[in-house]
């Protein structure tokens, strides 16, 4: 993980002397350089999706100007969020989503330096294909494809039950969360289906935009229909009705997702009941029927 990104910031940021290990450098490095610092991995959430890793990128330069810490702090940023990554060594794909600075700029007159440290989440991409067999999500999915189509001229991706290895933002995410079922009447049986809808952006007005669009549009459509012609020539008609919805803006765009739907629709049983004939006690014993 560590050398994909190396690689990506001393390719996007010449500059730089080069991107190291915590214990490399000393007082006498030449600077600019950074460093890749592992942080303890939080404890994960419930609902999230994926593997989410911490690491630290100090950024060490002379001690001229911050304005030059603020113009490295830019270029990596540009180098590494929300980039499709792969690392040779353990043949991953992964993203990095930058968080902010950790802490204050540091000023060392001993080793004559300035520093700050840039915290970053790293995400995997385990999907190397846009592929399910959730029938509802893919029918979510068409359903955002449409009406997103042509949104202010910004073409978004739509994934489908995980983030692919060829990530491009902006981008939406649909998921299965949830599956609650219970028999109506006979045979008919209805099945909820909670679904995770994350909305993936680095302009945060434009995020703002395409949640509102969805949710407005899912409101006011109530019901997703679609029909799908099959080999023999007949139609066959999936409809999801909208039966719940809400927003978390606050959620973690990538992991947790800002939108919770939930969408109902119902299914015949063609299982016969099953018979028992025969009972038997603890003991083996046939008992009768009376």
């Amino acid at each position: 993980m560590r050398s994909a990104i190396r690689n990506a910031i001393k390719e996007y940021i010449p500059e730089f002397v080069d991107v190291f290990e915590p214990s490399v450098p000393n007082r006498n490095t030449e600077k600019p350089y950074a460093v890749i610092q592992q942080v303890n991995d939080s404890e994960s959430v419930q609902g999230a999706i994926g593997s989410e890793r911490k690491i630290n990128i100090w950024i060490y330069n002379d001690r001229t100007s911050f304005k030059e810490l603020d113009s490295m702090q830019k270029k990596i940023i540009e180098a590494i969020n929300f980039k499709p990554l792969f690392d040779d060594e353990t043949k991953k794909h992964f993203t990095c989503i930058y968080k902010g600075v950790t802490s204050s700029d540091v000023n060392d007159p001993d080793w004559d330096i300035i520093a700050r440290p840039l915290s970053f989440s790293v995400i995997a991409l385990d999907k190397a294909d846009n592929v399910t067999a959730d029938n509802e999500v893919s029918l979510v999915c068409m359903y955002l494809e449409e009406i997103l189509k042509n949104n202010s001229g910004i073409n978004i991706s739509v994934y489908k039950n995980g983030w692919n290895q060829d990530l491009t933002i902006p981008a939406i995410l649909v998921r299965t969360n949830k599956v609650e079922r219970k028999t109506i009447v006979n045979n008919l049986n209805q099945v909820d289906k909670t679904m995770k809808i994350h909305v993936v952006d680095t302009n945060v007005d434009r995020m703002i935009n395409i949640i509102e669009r969805i949710e407005d549009k899912l409101i006011l459509d109530k019901l997703i229909v679609f029909n799908k012609t099959l080999k023999d020539g007949t139609t066959n008609r999936w409809k999801l009705e909208l039966a719940r919805l809400s927003e978390d803006r606050e959620s973690d765009m990538f992991t947790l997702g800002q939108i919770t739907a939930t969408f109902r629709y119902y299914i015949k049983s063609n299982t016969k009941p099953i018979v028992i004939d025969k009972i038997y006690d603890d003991k083996g014993l046939k008992i009768e029927k009376r």
